[in-house]
C-alpha cells in the first residue's frame, strides 16, 4: 500500500472523555438508527492460503534477535518518560478541615445554585489564603470541567479563560493536575481568536510529561493538523515524539511520529522532482530508521518512486473496480493525488494535506473491510456519511469534534478535486456539495455545545 504515510501500519487512537464532554456531546445519527444502505455490492477476492511445512524450522540467527532486543531495550531506557505525580500531597487533619469547610461553602454555588462568578471568586480566595492546599481541593476531577461547560453554555467563556490563565499563574501546583486539558482549552481559545504569539508556552506540561496524557496530546495534534498549523505541531512534537513512541500502554504512537517524518521530506515533494530528490528522501528515511529501527519507517526506494508517481505523474481515471485489491490500489492512488491538490490548490501545508487525504482514504476503505464497495463510491449519501461519522469518530459518547469537522471539510475538498479531475459530473458535484453543507450545519451546531475550538470551523469551507 503506497500511501504517503511513512510509518507502517494504521494507528488506533485511545480516547477518554472528560466529564463536561460526556454530558454535552450528542450522537449525530440519533435519527438514523434504523438506516439500511443498499447502495453496496459484494466484491470477492481469492485469498492465498498460508503454507505450513513441519519439515522446516526457523533458522533466524538468534544473535540477531538478541542484538535487536538489546537495541530496543536501550531505546526504551533512553526515552523513558518522567513520572507524573497524579495524587496531591498528604495533608494533616487540621488542613483537611480547612478543605472541607471550603467545600461546604463552595457546594452552595456549585451544586445547589450554580453561580459561575461566585465559584471563581471562592477558588481565587482559597488560592490566595491557602496556596499549598489548593491541589487537595481536587478541582481537576470535576469542578473545573463543570465551570468550563457552564461558561460555554452561558456565553461567559471569556471569563472562564481569564480565570484559567490566572489559575495557571497563581496555583500551578493544582493546575498541573489537569493541565493538559486546561492548556488544550487555552490553545484552542487563542487559535479561534487569531492569537498564536505565545501558544508554545502552553506546551510545557506536554513536553515535561510526554507519556502522561496521550488523549489530550492527540487532541492537540489533531487540532494543529486540522487548522494548517504545521510549525506549531512540529514545535510541539520535535523533542517528545520518541518518548511518546516508547511509552508503554499508548495506542496509536505512529500518529505522533508521522508529522515529524512528513516535515523532513516535504521539501522534496514537488512536480519537477528528480532522482536526487528521491535519493534524499530514502537517505532521510534510512537515517531515521537507523535511529529507531522498530518504527518500521519505509526505506524502500521503489516505494517512494511509486508514491511520487502517484502524486504527480499518474492522473486517476474513472474505473470499474472488480475486486478488493484493485479498489485499495485505486483509492490509494486517488488520495495520494488528492493530497497534492490540497497543497497546491488549497494552500494546505503538507501535514494538513496528508491528514485530510488519510481521512478520505479511511472513508473509502471502510466498506472494503466487509468485502463491499459502494456502487457509486464518489456519490455522497447523507445517511451513509451520518452513520460513518457516528461510528468512526465516536468517543465513548458522541463524536470527536475536531476530527469529525475535519472529515466534513475533507469531503468538501475531495468533491472539488473529483470534479476538477473529471471523475464526477457537475450534477454529482452539486449534489455532493449539498450533502457536505447539510452535514456541516448539523455537526457544527452539535460541536459548539462541547468544544470552543469547534469555532475554528465557523467558516465553511475554510478556503
Amino acid at each position: 500500500m503506497n500511501h504517503a504515510t511513512a510509518v507502517v501500519g494504521k494507528s488506533t487512537k485511545k480516547c477518554c472523555l472528560n466529564k463536561d464532554e460526556e454530558k454535552n456531546r450528542m450522537n449525530i445519527n440519533s435519527n438514523n438508527e434504523g438506516y439500511i444502505d443498499n447502495d453496496f455490492e459484494e466484491i470477492f477476492e481469492e485469498e492465498e492460503e498460508e503454507i505450513v511445512d513441519a519439515e522446516f524450522e526457523d533458522i533466524t540467527d538468534k544473535e540477531d534477535h538478541k542484538e535487536i532486543n538489546n537495541t530496543l531495550k536501550e531505546l526504551r531506557n533512553k526515552y523513558s518518560c518522567k513520572k507524573f505525580e497524579e495524587k496531591p500531597p498528604d495533608i494533616s487533619a487540621d488542613e483537611q478541615k480547612i478543605v472541607d469547610a471550603w467545600w461546604h461553602k463552595f457546594e452552595d454555588v456549585y451544586i445547589k445554585n450554580f453561580d459561575l462568578f461566585k465559584c471563581i471568586a471562592l477558588i481565587k480566595d482559597f488560592v490566595i489564603n491557602h496556596p499549598k492546599l489548593v491541589p487537595n481541593l481536587y478541582l481537576h476531577e470535576e469542578a473545573i470541567f463543570e465551570i468550563e461547560g457552564n461558561s460555554l453554555r452561558s456565553g461567559n467563556y471569556d471569563d472562564f479563560i481569564n480565570f484559567l490563565k490566572w489559575y495557571r499563574d497563581n496555583a500551578f501546583n493544582a493546575y498541573i493536575l489537569g493541565g493538559t486539558y486546561y492548556d488544550l482549552s487555552l490553545i484552542a481559545y487563542q487559535l479561534v481568536n487569531g492569537d498564536v504569539t505565545d501558544i508554545t508556552k502552553y506546551f510545557s506540561i506536554y513536553k515535561e510529561y510526554p507519556g502522561h496524557d496521550p488523549d489530550n496530546l492527540m487532541r492537540l495534534v489533531d487540532l494543529f493538523k486540522a487548522t494548517n498549523n504545521q510549525e506549531l505541531l512540529i514545535e510541539l512534537l520535535k523533542d517528545i515524539y520518541p518518548y511518546v513512541y516508547y511509552s508503554p500502554g499508548i495506542i496509536g504512537v505512529g500518529d505522533f511520529v508521522q508529522p515529524i517524518l512528513k516535515d523532513t521530506m516535504c521539501k522534496y515533494l514537488k512536480r519537477d522532482y528528480t532522482d536526487q530528490d528521491i535519493d534524499s528522501i530514502v537517505n532521510t528515511m534510512n537515517d531515521f530508521s537507523n535511529l529507531f529501527p522498530d518504527m518500521f519507517v519505509q526505506t524502500n526506494r521503489e516505494f517512494w518512486i511509486h508514491l511520487l508517481e502517484d502524486m504527480y505523474k499518474r492522473v486517476p481515471e474513472q474505473k470499474h473496480l472488480k475486486n478488493k485489491k484493485e479498489a485499495e490500489k485505486y483509492f490509494v492512488h486517488i488520495t495520494n493525488h488528492f493530497e497534492v491538490f490540497l497543497h497546491e490548490a488549497r494552500g494546505k501545508h503538507w501535514i494538513t494535506a496528508e491528514y485530510y487525504s488519510v481521512l478520505i482514504l479511511e472513508y473509502l476503505f471502510k466498506p472494503l473491510e466487509k468485502n463491499k464497495i459502494a456502487k457509486k463510491p464518489f456519490q455522497l449519501n447523507k445517511e451513509r456519511i451520518d452513520n460513518y461519522l457516528a461510528n468512526q469518530f465516536r468517543d465513548i459518547i458522541g463524536i470527536r469534534e475536531i476530527p469529525g469537522l475535519s472529515f466534513i471539510q475533507a469531503l468538501f475538498y475531495f468533491n472539488e478535486y473529483l470534479w476538477e479531475t473529471g471523475l464526477i459530473s457537475s450534477e454529482c458535484r452539486d449534489s455532493n456539495e449539498g450533502v457536505c453543507r447539510d452535514l456541516y450545519e448539523i455537526l457544527y451546531r452539535i460541536c459548539l455545545k462541547s468544544n470552543y475550538g469547534a469555532r475554528l470551523f465557523e467558516k465553511f469551507p475554510q478556503c
